[in-house]
């Protein structure tokens, strides 16, 4: 039996469940204490359903992920919901994806505030107002992932994705490659991730300066976990190795968790709290330190489709170390003000741009590190 076949009946399977289901909780409802109803179920099947008969698998694909996360269904729903994902991840194994996005900034070099850094061996004058400019920058990137369905809900992946960044500013370009290998879990309300990653990273090769080139080998576990129709939680703790070429002082492990509640308030408002534990442990330990985040971000859905989120994030970091020529270890506090705009009817080539800026207040007591800036991204994404 062609895993078209087995597609349809699946199809078919959801089509006559879909008749006696009374109720799914989740994403879209009449009210914060209502769970999805069935003609909305029913509504993003059929639009599931004809984009598979219109060849647009990674759409229905999409969807049926959504439906089976967000939905809330019975256990006959969830087992039709992962069989028809299976069938189409074994049709359609291959799946790439490509990424542009236009980066301007206020401050693009992250200049310092400050023209004066003083020491307990004189002042050095810093010449921020040269380095403090406006800038533009383009990121592209393209990747590819191979799955691998081996049981209902349950499959293997490997991807390889690379990109590059270009600025006027020689020593901000970038070019990144990097493969990683995962397995993931798919139920009804859960999903975890794990995956192991190599990244390389390449800079501009400048004349003078220490070779910034480094690679980093990484271990991630990701988690969402939908309690009820109106609450769900995301989680992720990171692993990360870093060894560099030539700035071995930066070489180390970082690590990383965070959890994320997100309440929906209503069908156009949702609320999230992010809650962050950073620790990095490199040879220079005046630039190692502990750390921890918080954040609070509102996203609204207009009733004309305008997509817009604001959040603001607080990041509090104390390093281990006397911080060189000082007689003080360094802590940051960072603020950070984000803004977020998209429109799904806004299209290029089938992509829908999406804006997004961070007005950034990086204090800290060493006046190298004390500057503000505005980065905004205009970025495009594209799955096929």
């Amino acid at each position: 039996m062609s895993a078209g076949t087995n597609v349809s009946i699946h199809l078919n399977t959801i089509a006559a469940l879909r008749k006696v289901s009374l109720c799914l909780g989740a994403f879209f409802f009449a009210s914060p204490l209502c769970a999805m109803d069935q003609g909305l179920v029913s509504q993003h099947i059929q639009l599931a359903q004809d984009d598979l008969g219109s060849g647009k698998w990674e759409r229905s694909l999409a969807r049926f992920r959504w439906l089976l996360l967000e939905s809330d269904p019975d256990p006959q729903h969830m087992v039709a919901y992962q069989n028809t994902i299976a069938s189409i991840t074994a049709e359609h194994p291959l799946r790439f994806g490509v990424s542009g996005a236009i980066l301007p900034s206020s401050n693009i070099a992250k200049a310092s505030n400050h023209s004066v850094f003083s020491t307990e061996f004189g002042d050095f004058y810093i010449d921020s107002s040269e380095d403090r400019k406006s800038g533009i920058g383009l990121q592209l990137g393209v990747s590819a992932t191979y799955s691998v369905p081996y049981a209902r809900g349950r499959s293997v992946f490997v991807t390889g994705a690379s990109s590059a960044s270009h600025f006027k500013q020689k020593d901000l370009q970038v070019a990144q490659a990097g493969i990683s290998i995962g397995h993931e879990w798919l139920s009804a309300g859960r999903q975890f991730r794990v995956t192991l990653s190599h990244n390389a990273f390449a800079y501009r090769e400048i004349e003078g300066r220490d070779d910034p080139d480094f690679a980093s080998d990484a271990l991630s576990f990701d988690s969402y976990h939908r309690i009820n129709p109106n609450f769900s939680v995301r989680g992720q703790i990171a692993l990360q190795d870093a060894n560099y070429a030539e700035r071995d002082y930066n070489d180390g492990l970082h690590k990383s968790i965070s959890i994320t509640p997100k309440i929906d308030l209503n069908t156009q408002n949702a609320l999230s709290i992010k809650i962050g534990l950073q620790d990095v442990d490199i040879d220079a330990k005046h630039l190692s330190f502990s750390g921890k985040s918080i954040g609070l971000f509102w996203d609204r859905t207009e009733q004309n489709g305008i997509r817009w989120g604001l959040g603001i994030e607080q990041h509090w970091r104390e390093f281990d170390s006397r911080f060189p020529a000082l007689s003080y270890n360094r802590a940051d506090h960072v603020t950070d003000l984000v803004l977020s705009v998209s429109h799904p009817r806004i299209k290029i080539k089938d992509m829908t741009p999406r804006l997004r800026c961070t007005l950034r207040d990086h204090g800290s007591n060493v006046a190298l590190y004390d500057y503000k800036s505005t980065d905004c991204s205009v970025s495009l994404n594209y799955q096929f």
